[in-house]
């Protein structure tokens, strides 16, 4: 250890001191310094009023400096004051600054000082930290990391380098390494920060591809295989942990893993597979065609992808539909004709469905079908026409029912329009004559620019009549009826078969009597309480009404 002193020119003043003469001599050692200074470091006491003004600059580069006050005489150490304050003979700097000792002699209360000292120590400590919780801490790949650089002590540093070579405050690493920060201060001096030790965990570089075609038929499947097997892997959307699987849905599919150590996420590419399906027709409505008295479907391209259209109707047995005819796709109105419907007989249901290139239909066209509204019609016992109808279903909200009336072939005109909550009229004083009728559906039926309205099947009254009748006069009774209902005719007539159906076409009871005569009567005890048609060997229709 190398020992230097401050003030190594000793100075003697004979003080008079409260009638004493004491001899004080006052030095400042340095301790550890890297180079000497010297300067006088001594002024006599306040009474001759002379005293050292100059000022001396120590500087190190060491965190701390040993200063130590030399003195002649015997002086209590515990009568060295700092003036910082600090009282005794040795002390270590750790602060920059301007440093004085200043010594009283107990018998004498003479006193002496050193001169001023700028002592210049690096009370620079220099620090980085991240903002992520740790210093040594295993990060996610992609994650991002900042780290920082901050001091304290009065000498700033000047300049900051990274041990990347970075000079900015703060860096954001993305490579696995130690990391640390070297300063230097406008003294020279240099200083290094602490240590942050960051590790990247190692991507997995998870892929996928298909194996087949991502564009397949609906209900064909896609196989997807991972280029590799990691534990912790799972496919998105199903969750499967293989290395291959086959999926059969449209989507979007990828593969995910977590790391349980670091508990790291990583995703693969993303692979959309395309299922084609054929696409939702909606019908705009069935309407009774007028030019064929046949039940006339129409619907509208909308653009689908389909090579052509199916049209399905339903059978005898409820939600069972069979084929009945096809169209080939175009970009306008689409319309197909039932030639085989009886509309005045009963109801019909419908739906289309488009056909894809895979040769699909969509299931959910039958939730979209379309039932026809039966008209039937009644005579009265004071000679009004009574008409009945069934809703139409397939369109919501359906706005009125418009009753249309033609007197002996004459052209139809409106007779009336009621609610959607009424499903009857009685013209109570229908022209002589012949008379038809049928029921139009006001409602947006998406079609309007076809053209076509929604119109029920056609009824008629007046070949009801006795001149009309290919049977001859005949008289049903009693109308309504509760258990027994008979037929009497003016002449002998030979019965075939008996049908009683209700409004919306379908058969309640069938009778065959094979029997001649001018009288029949049947039990209807067993037919539920409504009205109802009585056909008469297939050609002749009478209204019945029952309430038992």
């Amino acid at each position: 250890m190398k020992r230097l002193i401050f003030s190594s020119k000793k100075l003697y003043y004979k003080l008079f001191c409260v009638g004493l003469f004491v001899l004080i001599s006052v030095n400042i050692t340095v301790v550890n310094a890297q180079s000497s200074y010297y300067g006088t470091s001594c002024y006599t006491n306040k009474f001759n009023g002379r005293f050292n003004t100059n000022r001396t600059k120590i500087n190190s580069c060491k965190d701390t400096l040993h200063l130590s006050v030399i003195y002649n005489g015997s002086i209590n150490t515990k009568n060295i004051f700092w003036n910082d304050g600090y009282v005794g003979q040795d002390r270590i700097i750790y602060t920059s600054g301007y440093y004085q000792a200043a010594i009283i002699e107990d018998s004498s209360l003479c006193a002496d000082t050193t001169d001023w000292v700028f002592i210049s120590v690096n009370d620079t400590k220099l620090y980085i930290y991240s903002d992520w919780v740790g210093n040594n801490y295993t990060y996610c790949d992609g994650s991002k990391i900042n780290l920082y650089t901050y001091t304290t002590g009065q000498n700033f540093p000047t300049r900051f380098k990274w041990n990347t070579g970075d000079t900015t405050l703060s860096i954001s690493p993305t490579k696995s390494g130690t990391y640390y920060v070297i300063s230097e201060t406008t003294g020279g001096c240099k200083d290094t920060s602490n240590q942050l030790k960051i590790t990247f965990a190692t991507n997995l570089n998870l892929k996928i591809k298909a194996n087949t075609d991502t564009v397949v038929c609906y209900g064909d499947s896609v196989e997807l295989e991972c280029n590799q097997l990691v534990k912790g892997m799972k496919w998105y959307p199903y969750y499967a942990d293989t290395k291959k699987v086959k999926v059969v849905e449209a989507g979007e599919y990828y593969v995910f893993a977590e790391d349980p150590v670091t508990f790291c996420q990583y995703y693969s590419n993303k692979i959309t597979v395309i299922a084609k399906k054929a696409p939702v027709v909606t019908i705009c409505m069935v309407t009774a065609d007028s030019a064929t008295g046949k039940n006339k479907i129409v619907w509208k391209n909308n653009g689908e992808p389909v090579t052509k259209y199916a049209i399905y109707r339903e059978g005898n047995i409820a939600y069972q539909f069979d084929l009945i005819g096809e169209v080939s796709n175009n970009n306008g109105t689409m319309q197909f004709i039932d030639s085989t419907s009886v509309p005045k007989a009963r109801a019909y249901t419908y739906f289309v469905g488009g056909v894809d290139s895979c040769g699909n239909i969509a299931q959910e066209n039958k939730y979209y079908s379309h039932t026809t509204s039966h008209l039937t019609a009644s005579l009265g016992v004071n000679g009004e026409n009574n008409l009945a109808w069934s809703d139409y279903l397939g369109i919501y909200p359906i706005n009125s029912y418009s009753i249309y009336r033609s007197n002996n072939g004459g052209k139809f005109s409106l007779l009336a329009t009621v609610s959607t909550n009424v499903k009857s009229y009685s013209d109570l004083e229908p022209p002589k004559g012949s008379n038809r009728y049928y029921i139009q559906i006001e409602a947006d039926n998406n079609c309007s620019n076809s053209g076509t309205n929604i119109n029920s099947n056609m009824v008629a009254f007046g070949i009801l009549n006795t001149k009309n009748l290919e049977l001859g006069a005949i008289k049903l009774y009693p109308n309504p009826t509760k258990n027994v209902v008979t037929l009497e005719f003016n002449e002998i007539q030979k019965i075939e078969s008996i049908e009683i159906i209700d409004l919306s076409g379908k058969l309640i009871k069938q009778i065959n009597p094979k029997m001649s005569g001018s009288e029949y009567s049947f039990e209807t005890a067993d037919v539920e309480n409504g009205c109802y048609q009585v056909i008469i060997n297939k050609k002749m229709a009478l209204p019945l009404m029952i309430m038992h």
